[in-house]
């Protein structure tokens, strides 16, 4: 969990409080207060998506809950809007629309 910021004066995670969840098969760590769009970003997850005709990558855009770009499968609910989901204790998360990449 590097790629966080150190202090931000609207930081609403609790950083002492550690969420375990599973993405891709693999368990990763977040914190309480992260959306599972910000504990994937800080676990190293870059690509959350592909576009549809070129099949190019698609990454964090504008995190306000509207961009189709950061759906993924969460506990087993398709089209899940990464961005504005909190991160809950034990969530198996995975990607959608992203075979044969």
């Amino acid at each position: 969990m590097m790629d966080r910021f150190n202090h931000l004066p609207t930081l609403k995670i609790d950083t002492a409080q550690k969420l375990a969840f599973t993405y891709k098969g693999k368990k990763h760590y977040g914190v309480k207060g992260d959306t599972v769009a910000s504990a994937l970003f800080a676990n190293g997850v870059k690509i959350f998506g592909r576009s549809l005709k070129y099949h190019r990558p698609r990454g964090l855009y504008s995190l306000d809950g509207e961009c189709s770009n950061t759906c993924m499968e969460v506990d087993g609910i398709p089209n899940v809007r990464c961005e504005n989901t909190l991160l809950e204790d034990g969530m198996v998360i995975k990607e959608q629309n992203v075979k044969g990449s």
